[in-house]
């Protein structure tokens, strides 16, 4: 049984690995003992349509466990997600913005995953995080309205582009 809130469209808009440096011999080393982790997001709603866009954006600051180890990554993920048409606003309420933003932040993890799968410190793998806790600690903000969303282009624009390549190989 399919949701009533599919992702229709996500994209990888930042991604940022820094590396650890050899310190000094006579410094210590001025780094946290656990790794740490700043979540921020915004959001906007489709004026005319049942449709949200988020951006999720994510700095993950790790111990210095030598020279080559990853010290930072950060990274924005943007997607948008389509409700039903007819879906009342009290149930896309029970979904925007913290379910949203966990499909967000999974897809998040993987591709970090598979990016620093090959660094002399392996894979950082970010940790799991309650989005609904996120959410409530964020600062309210007014709900900002779009109606087409900022370089993500649209199905029936994308649809139009490929009707008119495809009648130009003919």
């Amino acid at each position: 049984m399919l949701s009533l809130m599919q992702l229709e469209r996500c994209r990888l808009t930042s991604l940022h690995i820094d590396t650890h440096r050899e310190p000094p011999p006579d410094s210590p080393l001025d780094q946290p003992e656990e790794p740490q982790i700043a979540v921020r997001f915004t959001h906007k709603k489709h004026a005319e349509e049942p449709k949200v866009w988020l951006s999720l954006d994510v700095e993950y600051i790790l111990p210095n466990l030598g020279m080559g180890s990853i010290q930072k990554v950060a990274a924005v993920v943007e997607g948008i997600f389509v409700f039903r048409k007819g879906t009342p606003e009290e149930v896309i309420a029970q979904y925007y913005p913290a379910v949203c933003l966990a499909n967000l932040y999974g897809m998040m993890r993987g591709l970090i995953a598979q990016s620093t799968g090959c660094s002399a410190s392996g894979a950082v793998y970010l940790p799991i995080v309650n989005m609904v806790e996120v959410v409530s600690e964020a600062q309210p903000e007014e709900t900002t309205i779009f109606s087409t969303p900022q370089n993500l282009p649209s199905k029936s624009n994308k649809a139009k582009k490929s009707r008119r390549h495809s009648a130009k190989e003919t």
